[in-house]
């Protein structure tokens, strides 16, 4: 069985952190682009009811050989900031038929 095949892909932008300065801060530096990135935006969650700051996010499907790893800000093409929750899922092949679908899930999260 084939890998999953991509048509429409996103460009998808890595941030990580870069070194620290004499205090000890670090700031989130560009690392590089993944391409042919499939999106699954969850629907926006309010937070402890004030209607002016929402808690969303979802699940980004990145080739298996992307270098994303669980500290990492990713920004999609809309411009809005993410940050990676955990490490990859679904980076294994299939238990029962051994089937690689060439991908791997990050699960995202971003507040406005």
């Amino acid at each position: 069985m084939q890998p999953l095949q991509v048509a429409h892909g996103e460009t998808w932008t890595v941030f990580r952190r870069g070194p620290r300065d004499r205090t000890g801060d670090s700031a989130f530096v560009e690392h590089g682009d993944l391409d042919d990135c499939v999106f699954d935006e969850q629907p926006p969650e309010e937070l402890n009811g004030a209607r002016e700051a929402a808690a969303y996010g979802g699940n980004l499907y990145v080739p298996k050989s992307a270098d994303v790893l669980a500290t990492d800000k990713l920004r999609g093409p809309d411009g809005i900031m993410y940050r990676v929750i955990g490490g990859p899922k679904w980076d294994k092949l299939h238990p029962m038929t051994g089937w690689d679908s060439g991908y791997k899930m990050l699960r995202l999260e971003g507040v406005s």
